[in-house]
């Protein structure tokens, strides 16, 4: 009976320590991401276009996250019109003065450094992911309205189609999640396995928590467009489809029992498809991907996308 007891008391002590160790290392984890979001403020002077002599100066704040090279990555919005931005770290009270390296508008992102660079001490940089799954977990990080401390909230991936960036003006992928998003969330990550799979950029008023993100492809491609330190943008093709869904229309251009292909009915004078497309082309196909005759691609399996 007593070995029982000594043995018994052994197992419990060995799951008690795995359990301990267990947990060190996800704290050592959490602490680690935690240390790569930023808090940010910033004091604008937006202009007035109606009256050009006005001035409009407002402070505001938003999230950022740490990335490699010293960089941090947030929103187009948060920083755009700066005079002055500062950055404070997760858990510290010092704020250090910044200076934004690159804004692209049309995509909501932009990169920003720190002057001192003792700031980026004992901080961790974080790793883009890849476009996330529908229905997966997600842990999003920020600095939203309504306290001053780091806040964590989960979410689930509910959509990834195009959405309208209302900052750029444009429509480009975007990540619906179910997560509340407040002022002040804006530039911060979403975390799956500590990796960046987005960066929220806007709610919608329209419902209870919709939240938008940048996704995984439009952030990766920001930065290799920044490689040479020159923002070169998005591609315009400059032309109009008609999608040929209607089994008369495919009969009528040839595409009779096939799947894909749309119209193309007008090119945009000056555009970069002048010189390749015209009027009554059948376009098929683009970057590899099949156009399908609603006007989509399909970009991961069964999941659709509008082409442009």
């Amino acid at each position: 009976m007593k070995k029982l007891k000594i043995m018994t008391l052994a197992i419990v002590l060995l799951l008690l320590t795995q359990t301990l160790m267990a947990k060190s290392v996800v704290d050592t984890k959490n602490a680690k991401v935690k240390s790569s979001i930023v808090k940010i403020y910033t004091v604008a002077n937006e202009p007035d276009y109606r009256s050009p002599w006005a001035s409009h100066v407002n402070e505001f704040s938003g999230s950022g996250c740490i990335i490699s090279g010293q960089r941090i990555l947030t929103n187009a919005h948060v920083v755009s019109d700066s005079t002055y931005v500062e950055v404070l770290k997760n858990g510290e009270t010092k704020r250090y003065e910044a200076e934004v390296l690159s804004i692209a508008h049309e995509s909501d992102l932009a990169m920003i450094t720190v002057k001192d660079k003792s700031f980026f001490d004992g901080t961790q940089s974080l790793d883009i992911g890849s476009l996330p799954e529908l229905q997966q977990e997600v842990n999003v990080y920020g600095f939203p309205m309504g306290g001053d401390t780091l806040s964590i909230t989960k979410g689930v991936v509910s959509r990834i189609e195009h959405q309208y960036y209302a900052h750029g003006g444009k429509y480009l992928m975007a990540i619906q999640i179910d997560a509340a998003v407040n002022h002040g969330n804006s530039g911060g990550p979403a975390l799956a396995d500590n990796k960046v799979i987005g960066l929220v950029m806007q709610g919608d008023s329209r419902g209870e928590n919709i939240g938008y993100m940048i996704p995984p492809s439009v952030i990766k491609h920001y930065l290799k467009d920044m490689k040479d330190k020159k923002y070169d943008g998005y591609p315009y093709v400059g032309m109009h489809t008609q999608d040929l869904e209607s089994p008369v229309m495919k009969e009528l251009y040839g595409l009779k029992g096939k799947k894909h292909g749309v119209l193309i009915n007008k090119i945009i004078p000056n555009s970069s498809a002048i010189e390749v497309l015209k009027e009554g082309d059948i376009l098929i196909s683009i970057g590899g991907y099949k156009v399908h005759s609603n006007n989509k691609v399909e970009f991961r399996d069964k999941e659709f996308a509008h082409y442009s």
